[in-house]
């Protein structure tokens, strides 16, 4: 585990999102990879959140859009309604790395922004 991240203060609902993507990120490993290592690195960069979870394991299947299962389309859209991003590729020689970008929204921006 590597974080960057001292006291940051999370919105309930990003956090809730974010814990749900990390633990189905786990669950997949778990079930599907035959992994021996998982880094799990979280950061924060310019107002962005960003979650990569990285496995040895045997890798996601090379498959299109209409292939993927329902908790990798759950990751996705969790990302989304969030406004960020959730990719999840093949890992180079062995695993998947699974990442998340989500931008922070400040307290200023939640009302309305400075001077509204």
């Amino acid at each position: 585990m590597r974080s960057n991240l001292s006291d940051v203060q999370l919105d309930r609902d990003l956090a809730t999102n974010l814990f749900r993507i990390f633990q189905e990120s786990l669950t997949n490993v778990a079930r599907h990879a035959d992994a021996k290592q998982v880094d799990v690195a979280i950061r924060l960069d310019h107002g962005r959140l960003h979650l990569e979870i990285a496995d040895d394991g045997v890798g996601v299947p090379e498959i299109g859009p209409r292939g993927a299962t329902l908790g990798l389309l759950g990751m996705r859209e969790r990302a989304q309604r969030l406004g960020g991003d959730c990719t999840i590729k093949r890992r180079t020689p062995r695993g998947t790395i699974v990442s998340v970008i989500v931008p922070l929204k400040f307290p200023a921006e939640r009302f309305g922004g400075v001077g509204s």
